[in-house]
């Protein structure tokens, strides 16, 4: 399976495909023990195409190739890293303070919906007094933690295509 599936050979969700299929093994059992044992001995794969479709010969058959192709997870660079830092201490700023970080202009609205406002009353500090907060530079995130909307890793993911 993993030779007809080059690409997805270090993604979770094959290994829970192929657990459907092997009794008493969960799909983390099954990657451990591919990538620990199997992907040692994997001499060769079948070639896909840019799409992950199997390529096939004049015959019929699959070409085998021993290049295996870039897999579908890839790594974050440092500067990926650092703009997703940056992008959730501004979110952070954001729900605080409810000040936009780039612009300084507030994001409390009088047409906000009734959705809108309790979202705000959730995640905004109670304490704070609009005009003290500090600029965004200076600001630091401290022990503040979580969660951050679902809309915030959407946006950082259209953003960051290679890592959706």
């Amino acid at each position: 399976v993993v030779r007809k599936n080059p690409t997805r050979r270090t993604t979770h969700t094959l290994y829970d495909e192929i657990s459907h299929y092997v009794p008493n093994h969960t799909g983390n059992s099954i990657r451990h023990r591919f990538r620990v044992y199997l992907s040692k001995r994997l001499e060769y794969v079948y070639e896909v195409d840019k799409d992950g479709k199997l390529i096939r010969d004049a015959n019929g058959n699959l070409v085998h190739t021993k290049v295996l192709p870039p897999s579908i997870k890839k790594k974050f660079t440092a500067e990926e890293d650092y703009q997703l830092a940056i992008g959730i201490k501004k979110q952070f700023y954001r729900d605080l303070y409810q000040i936009d970080p780039d612009t300084g202009v507030s994001l409390i609205s009088d047409e906000d919906s009734p959705t809108a406002i309790a979202k705000r009353n959730m995640t905004m500090d109670p304490n704070h007094v609009p005009g003290t907060e500090p600029n965004f530079q200076d600001y630091r995130v401290s022990d503040r933690r979580g969660p951050i909307a679902r809309e915030f890793f959407k946006h950082f993911g259209e953003s960051h295509p290679t890592h959706i």
